[in-house]
């Protein structure tokens, strides 16, 4: 299987601290995980669920893991393990999958991996 497909638009790419190549993206389509030679995969707009999670050693690291769901339980999820910048990427995951009509320019993804959450402030 050819990843990204040729009609698609790549958002995203990375790959885990070890790997040598992209492993991982976001297109305009769907989130996949290349490992092995096997390409696993969810629609945008068969997203469920996205969850963000950190290890210790993703805290020492500087990563943390995104998970992504399918609305089909029966699906595996596509996991993104030891990326930086996780918070934002299921963030934007989350926007993607629930505006179908979502259309983001080149500078819109950069921008949105950009972002800084306020981490335990309140905001008042």
């Amino acid at each position: 299987m050819q990843s990204p497909l040729p009609w698609e638009r790549t958002l995203w790419t990375a790959r885990p601290l070890a790997a040598a190549r992209p492993t991982y993206a976001l297109t305009d389509l769907r989130v996949f995980a290349a490992r092995r030679g096997r390409v696993s995969e969810i629609a945008l707009q068969d997203v469920g669920d996205v969850e963000h999670g950190r290890s210790r050693l993703d805290r020492l690291l500087g990563t943390s893991t995104v998970t992504v769901h399918a609305r089909d339980e029966r699906l595996p999820p596509v996991t993104f393990r030891r990326i930086r910048r996780g918070a934002q990427l299921a963030a934007l995951i989350e926007l993607l999958a629930a505006d179908a009509q979502a259309s983001l320019d080149a500078a819109a993804v950069p921008a949105g991996l950009a972002w800084e959450p306020a981490a335990g402030r309140d905001a008042r």
